[in-house]
């Protein structure tokens, strides 16, 4: 049942897409904060709540996240929770400080197999509370994660799929296209994304450049550039059923922003920090 149900919604996708395509509108682009950037080409059944709902497809496990930001406001001013499961996924942030208003967002996401080493997901963003455009919007958005053989895999996320209105004019449908490669097993993966408009060219895309680095058992590094030089670095840290990490976010003049720090709980096994 669930694979006929995204056999539908990849067909769907198009048509969509198609139609999205034809005239450009407005963006309605979701503020950073609290959640963290992974590929959506490389990442797991965790952060796959709010980067690509088709890798929950990929794990059964069932995993609860607190996120609090380092920074200006404290812990208490920007913060969320995500827990995911069975191919679910539902998350949550606020933020004080968006506009000088507050801002709260619900993720609700599901993801299944199609096929073999094929993923789609499906997930319904809810911003309930926000400035100007984000007040009380909702979004539709569908992803797909293919891989292929045990080095390459690639990613398709598409955002907004119902085109919601912005005084009176459809809004532009989201893209983001995500590359990884694993040029020696499991040690390191390289990524790449291009992020644009239905209403925009190829040459006006951004590109985003990363790679995660398992630097130990339980433990790795990742970090990101971006084209307009802005840029992030972290780690996890597992420590056997815990998992704690980091993420510090830059300026594209290298000014430090913030630092999404996260601890959680896993209830599957997992490569520990600890013998």
């Amino acid at each position: 049942m669930i694979r006929m149900m995204g056999k539908c919604a990849v067909c769907s996708l198009f048509f969509l897409f198609c139609a999205g395509s034809a005239i450009a509108g407005q963006r309605i682009l979701i503020p950073e904060g609290v959640y963290y950037h992974r590929f959506a080409s490389s990442v797991d059944n965790l952060e796959a709540t709010w980067i690509n709902p088709a890798g929950l497809g990929q794990s059964k496990d069932i995993k609860l996240q607190y996120i609090g930001v380092l920074g200006e406001g404290g812990l208490n001013k920007k913060w969320g929770y995500n827990i995911v499961g069975d191919g679910v996924g539902i998350g949550y942030r606020g933020l004080t400080d968006l506009s000088g208003e507050r801002y709260d967002e619900y993720i609700f996401a599901v993801g299944a197999g199609l096929a073999q080493k094929f993923y789609w997901g499906l997930s319904y963003r809810h911003i309930k509370n926000g400035p100007t455009i984000y007040n009380k919007r909702h979004l539709w958005n569908i992803g797909l994660l293919l891989q292929s053989g045990y080095r390459f895999s690639m990613a398709a996320v598409f955002s907004n799929l119902n085109r919601g209105r912005i005084e009176g004019e459809r809004t532009d449908i989201e893209q983001l296209y995500s590359f990884s490669y694993k040029p020696n097993g499991n040690k390191i993966t390289f990524s790449m994304e291009i992020t644009l408009s239905s209403g925009q060219n190829l040459s006006k895309a951004n590109y985003n450049y990363g790679a995660e680095i398992n630097a130990w058992r339980g433990l790795a590094v990742y970090g990101n550039i971006r084209d307009n030089n802005s840029f992030e670095i972290g780690f996890v840290l597992n420590l056997r059923k815990y998992f704690i990490g980091s993420q510090s976010r830059f300026n594209s003049d290298g000014s430090y922003s913030d630092s999404p720090t996260f601890v959680g709980y896993n209830t599957g096994l997992q490569h520990s920090f600890i013998p």
